[in-house]
């Protein structure tokens, strides 16, 4: 398999991250789907002029450089499915189509585009932190410090919670295997605390960012996140925009939250 990538996101610093994740899932849960010479093109932005790797190359580079392998366009993290019926045309460039969401599919094979649902399944090579038996952080907030999360980072803070939060995801990384709960929340639905107004999104239209959860919870993490229609992954903590502290402090009573620790549904 040759792999690209290439994600938007609120923070650049963890596009890496979901790259990662993405081609350790590939490699251990989908090679008997692939070819050595296929290549597989990771995304959750659709467009001809998308950047994708360190190589600099758009879509038409890549099948000009590949011209006689398979071209794979593999949708993860798109926020909105509505957002693909605006790249039609990019979608037919590619030999097939695959997504973690089943709603993408749909609309691709409505449209005679080949498409296969792969969802980001569990692999034990995502196992990569060494949770700690009594682990110092009550709360790690897996999202970048900015503008909007700040006012919710100092709120937990004034709650003498102990919280733990860095840009660099590295840092973040390793700080995971002491923190009793993972704190996971979509950008706009932090930028609620800063600017309530804000928070206009329709919960129906959220896709869950399955690549950051998939591995959080293949390390046996609580995850605390946005309650969404689209589920994917059963041993979550679902919430609404004003239960946040609430929830957190029931689960840190009497360390409810080891009964989500066993978490890696497939």
């Amino acid at each position: 398999m040759i792999f690209y990538s290439s994600f938007n996101s609120p923070s650049l610093q963890d596009a890496p991250e979901k790259s990662k994740i993405i081609q350790i899932i590939l490699e251990n849960c989908y090679k008997d789907q692939l070819q050595d010479t296929d290549v597989v093109i990771a995304t959750n932005n659709v467009g001809l002029k998308t950047k994708f790797g360190l190589s600099h190359l758009n879509l038409v580079d890549i099948k000009n450089v590949h011209n006689n392998s398979k071209i794979i366009l593999y949708l993860v993290d798109v926020e909105y499915k509505e957002y693909i019926s605006y790249h039609y045309e990019v979608l037919k460039c590619v030999d097939e189509v695959w997504s973690s969401e089943p709603d993408i599919v749909n609309m691709c094979l409505l449209h005679d585009i080949q498409a296969y649902y792969k969802p980001l399944v569990h692999t034990p090579a995502l196992q990569l932190i060494k949770n700690k038996i009594d682990p110092k952080l009550d709360i790690l907030l897996y999202n970048s410090v900015d503008f909007f999360t700040s006012p919710l980072l100092k709120l937990l803070i004034d709650k003498n919670l102990k919280v733990f939060n860095t840009n660099n995801f590295d840092i973040l990384n390793k700080n995971l295997g002491d923190a009793k709960i993972v704190l996971h929340l979509p950008h706009y639905f932090v930028s609620g605390y800063c600017d309530p107004n804000r928070y206009v999104k329709n919960e129906e239209s959220f896709l869950q960012e399955q690549t950051k959860l998939r591995y959080l919870l293949s390390n046996n993490k609580c995850v605390i996140t946005k309650k969404c229609v689209h589920n994917h992954y059963s041993n979550l903590v679902s919430i609404t925009f004003d239960e946040i502290l609430e929830v957190i402090f029931y689960l840190l009573e009497n360390d409810r939250w080891k009964n989500f620790t066993k978490s890696y549904i497939k």
